[in-house]
């Protein structure tokens, strides 16, 4: 986001301060939540296979949320109120 290479997506405009926290928050929650996991997920908590699961989603959800959305994608639609 700082420093663009040339052919990226462009990025939305955003408080990085509130994406940092988001980061962390998203990092330190999958440590903290081993219990919860255990429920969630038959895979057991800090496998390799939920770690990287947790990593791709993360990841994903992520670039998704900090890319520009398109004019058309976006219409009139708050991305916060989908589910």
């Amino acid at each position: 986001m700082l420093n663009p290479i040339p052919g990226d997506k462009p990025a939305r405009e955003l408080d990085a301060r509130y994406l940092h926290v988001a980061i962390l928050g998203m990092c330190t929650f999958f440590m903290d939540a081993q219990p919860m996991l255990a429920v969630l997920f038959k895979e057991r908590p800090g496998s390799d296979a939920l770690v990287r699961g947790y990593i791709e989603f993360a990841t994903e959800l992520l670039a998704q949320g900090i890319e520009e959305a398109s004019p058309s994608a976006s219409a009139g639609k708050s991305r916060a109120g989908r589910a």
